[in-house]
């Protein structure tokens, strides 16, 4: 049997320009996704495809049934889209992807690694597709009865641009299950759309799923926190998130989510001593993984990740390279899925290649 990366061989010693004609439709169908509905003129703009070859290409990809179009522009079908998903795999293929994601698998102990092409932080539209494979492979496992999951089952998940990616991407579960969706922490008080709480409404909603929020602040004092705890309505919600069994999270920069967290320029500056690189649920991870520092929070804690049977980590973009290691480091992931540009640059890091100073991503 031919393995995949000699058919990849194959096909660029036999068939060069197949390669080329499938990347080129790649990319239209990515632009669609990222732009629409978009006209024909935008697009040979942002592709860079002369006007005659564009519209060619255009009208294959619509006699496929993969391109809609009317008066407000080009949009995908539905089978564009599911191609469109295929597609990112074999064009992450053609780059190496899968012993990438091997690699990574190995070095964090991870079960499964999934990579999408290019970089959220530089191409717009990556991101997009990060949330689309976590909303495919979040949909695989609440539907695989082999994993053994019951059907009451709690569904936490984290806030970020990234999460709410992968909310807007899920899609209604082929089978009957009583499932949770609940936020795995308080709100940081940023824009509502990327609060944990908003973020665990619109998954349950695509899912067809029920849901809990928990309507506390992530930045309480250890003595609030401890204070509210008591609160027999609130210990109801509490004990439910920390009965999740699956766990899907956004990884952010330490210096960032501080920030974000209203935390004083003299603990950013404490932060930056210890190391801090990374950040998930509250917590700041060091170079080699340990947690640095937590914010006393209502939710989810550090101690509580080995009770939770899935734990799946949704980050991309090669500046958020170094802060997604430092949370990976801590060894209590089950599934990453994140891009090129960040696989690629945990490679560098990995293997001592300083590289070049990299801008910090969003959360």
């Amino acid at each position: 049997m031919v393995e995949v990366d000699d058919l990849y061989k194959l096909q660029r010693l036999v068939a060069p320009e197949l390669i080329e004609v499938i990347r080129t439709r790649h990319d239209i169908l990515r632009a669609v996704l990222t732009w629409g509905p978009v006209g024909r003129r935008s697009l040979t703009g942002l592709l860079g495809i002369n006007e005659r070859g564009l519209r060619s290409q255009m009208d294959f990809l619509k006699e496929q049934g993969l391109l809609n179009q009317d008066l407000r522009g080009v949009t995908l079908t539905q089978e564009g889209e599911d191609l469109l998903d295929r597609l990112n795999e074999y064009i992450i293929g053609l780059k190496g992807g899968e012993r990438l994601a091997e690699e990574l698998r190995s070095e964090f102990n991870l079960e499964k690694v999934i990579i999408v092409p290019d970089d959220s932080g530089r191409q717009l539209g990556t991101k997009r597709h990060l949330g689309r494979a976590a909303a495919r492979i979040l949909r695989r496992v609440l539907e695989d009865p082999r994993l053994g999951f019951t059907d009451r089952l709690v569904l936490a998940v984290s806030g970020g641009t990234t999460m709410a990616e992968v909310a807007r991407a899920a899609t209604p579960l082929a089978i009957t299950r009583e499932l949770t969706v609940v936020p795995a922490r308080g709100g940081l008080g940023e824009e509502i759309e990327i609060q944990a709480n908003t973020i665990a409404v619109e998954l349950a909603r695509r899912l067809g799923a029920g849901y809990r929020l928990l309507h506390l602040p992530d930045n309480l004092s250890e003595e609030s926190a401890l204070a509210l705890a008591q609160d027999p309505h609130l210990q109801e919600i509490l004990d439910l998130i920390r009965s999740a069994q699956i766990l899907v999270h956004g990884i952010g920069m330490a210096e960032e989510m501080a920030r974000r967290r209203g935390i004083s320029t003299r603990e950013i500056e404490e932060l930056r001593r210890r190391g801090a690189l990374g950040e998930a649920f509250g917590y700041y991870f060091s170079q080699m993984g340990e947690v640095v520092q937590a914010v006393p929070s209502a939710g989810l804690r550090f101690e509580d990740l080995p009770e939770i049977s899935l734990r799946m980590a949704v980050a991309g973009g090669a500046g958020k390279a170094s802060a997604i290691r430092s949370v990976l480091l801590a060894g209590r992931h089950h599934f990453l899925v994140t891009d090129e540009g960040a696989a690629r640059r945990m490679r560098e890091l990995r293997e001592g290649f300083p590289g070049k100073n990299l801008p910090p991503e969003p959360a």
